[in-house]
């Protein structure tokens, strides 16, 4: 097991490389719409910063039927950050928002947890 004060410095040298600031929002009331969809207001529950970068042609492949034609990022946002599938997150300084499709959890102690997002139109 990898002692906490060597996990807390592997955190903090990954948080480096994470240069664009972002807001995580969720349904907080969640309710289910007309066609049985995910209905409900989104509300903050946390910033942090983030790294965008292109997605892999196998991460765009494996996700093409839920997106389709929108603007993909992987994103990459500090592990203790409370992210999940069907967040929103929200660029500081553009306004950008994106929908999570995928949280994807490192397998065991990686301090950064990997997101695929799509643009929200």
């Amino acid at each position: 097991m990898i002692p906490a004060n060597e996990l807390a410095a592997m955190q903090a040298e990954a948080n480096k490389a994470l240069d664009t600031p972002i807001t995580v929002s969720r349904i907080t009331a969640p309710a289910t719409g007309t066609w049985g969809q995910a209905t409900g207001a989104y509300t903050q529950i946390g910033s942090c910063n983030a790294l965008f970068s292109t997605p892999s042609g196998p991460i765009l492949a494996q996700y093409v039927a839920m997106i389709g034609a929108l603007t993909v990022w992987s994103v990459a946002v500090p592990g203790t950050q409370d992210v999940k599938t069907g967040d929103r997150i929200q660029i500081v300084a553009t306004g950008e928002t994106f929908m999570v499709h995928d949280a994807r959890h490192p397998q065991s102690y990686g301090p950064l947890l990997n997101l695929v997002v799509a643009e929200v139109r």
